[in-house]
C-alpha cells in the first residue's frame, strides 16, 4: 500500500523530510483519510487528464502534496475538499508542463515545412506561461494557420503596439492583423477547453459553465451550440453531424468561457 501511496517510500517515518510529520499515528490517521478520498481523486484525474499515464501521474502528485502539506490542514473543511483543491491545482500545474514541453519538441518533419508567411517575434522567456505553448500546440495540430500564429506570438510579445506596427513588424497589412488575432483568439478557446479542460477545473468546471450559458438572458447558448459543444468537448465524440459545426463550436465556447475561471 505504501508503494501505492507514496512513490519510493516517500510517506514512510525513516525518510521524511523537513517539514513532514514524522509522528506514526498522523502518518496511520493521514493514510486512512487518503484511502477514503483515493477513489474521488482517481475519478477526477481520469475525467480531466487526457490518458491513463497522466491521470496516474496526477494522483502520485496529489498524494505526494496532500501528505507533505497535511501538518498544515487544520480541518476547517472537509478532507476530500482540502484534497480536491489539491487536485484542481495539480492538474493545472501539470498541464502547463505538458504544454511547455509540447512547445520546445519540433516535428521531425518541421525543415520540409514552407510558408510565405516570416516568422513570428518569440515571446520574451521570462513571461512564458500556457498561453504561447498552446498556441504553438494549435499552430502544429493545423488548427491555426501560419498567419494567425504569428499574430498571436506578436501581440505575446509586443502588447502595447498597434496593429499597425505589429502589422509592419510582420510585414503585413495593420487591419489584416487584427482580423487574424480574433480568429486566433476564438480558435484557441476551442483548443483549450479540447484539449486542455484542466486548466479551467476539468469536466465538471465546464458542464456548469455550459448550463450558466444557457441561462443567461442575453446571447444564451442555443440548443445547436450546447449540442455540438457537449458532443465535442464534454463527449469527445467525433461524429459531427449538424451543419457548421466548427462555427457553432467556437461559439459555444466563446460563450462558455465567459464562466469559467480562467488559468
Amino acid at each position: 500500500m505504501h508503494a501505492q501511496l507514496f512513490p519510493d517510500g516517500a510517506g514512510r517515518e525513516d525518510r521524511a523530510g523537513p517539514g513532514l510529520r514524522k509522528c506514526p499515528t498522523d502518518h496511520d490517521e493521514f493514510t486512512l483519510r487518503w484511502i477514503a478520498a483515493r477513489p474521488h481523486v482517481a475519478a477526477y484525474a481520469r475525467s480531466t487528464m487526457r490518458n491513463a499515464a497522466d491521470a496516474e501521474d496526477l494522483g502520485q502528485a496529489v498524494a505526494m502534496r496532500a501528505w507533505r502539506g497535511y501538518a498544515t490542514f487544520r480541518g476547517e473543511s472537509a478532507f476530500l475538499t482540502w484534497v480536491m483543491a489539491i487536485a484542481t491545482r495539480e492538474a493545472a500545474r501539470l498541464a502547463v508542463r505538458q504544454l511547455r514541453r509540447a512547445e520546445r519538441e519540433v516535428p521531425l518533419d518541421r525543415h520540409r515545412e514552407t510558408s510565405a508567411e516570416p516568422d513570428p517575434p518569440s515571446a520574451d522567456p521570462s513571461s512564458a506561461c500556457w498561453l504561447p505553448a498552446l498556441a504553438e500546440q494549435a499552430r502544429a495540430q493545423g488548427e491555426l494557420n501560419p498567419t494567425e500564429y504569428a499574430v498571436v506570438r506578436a501581440r505575446l510579445a509586443l502588447p502595447d503596439r498597434t496593429w499597425g506596427e505589429i502589422g509592419t513588424a510582420l510585414g503585413l497589412p495593420g487591419p489584416r492583423c487584427a482580423v487574424a488575432h480574433c480568429r486566433a483568439v476564438a480558435k484557441l478557446r476551442v483548443a483549450l477547453l479540447l484539449h486542455h479542460p484542466e486548466l479551467v477545473g476539468g469536466e465538471s468546471a465546464l458542464r456548469r459553465a455550459m448550463e450558466q450559458a444557457a441561462r443567461v438572458p442575453r446571447n444564451p447558448l442555443t440548443d445547436a451550440e450546447a449540442d455540438v459543444f457537449r458532443r465535442a468537448v464534454l463527449d469527445r465524440r467525433t461524429d459531427h453531424r449538424r451543419r457548421n459545426w466548427p462555427t457553432l463550436l467556437r461559439s459555444a465556447c466563446t460563450k462558455v468561457v465567459g464562466h469559467l475561471a480562467m488559468p
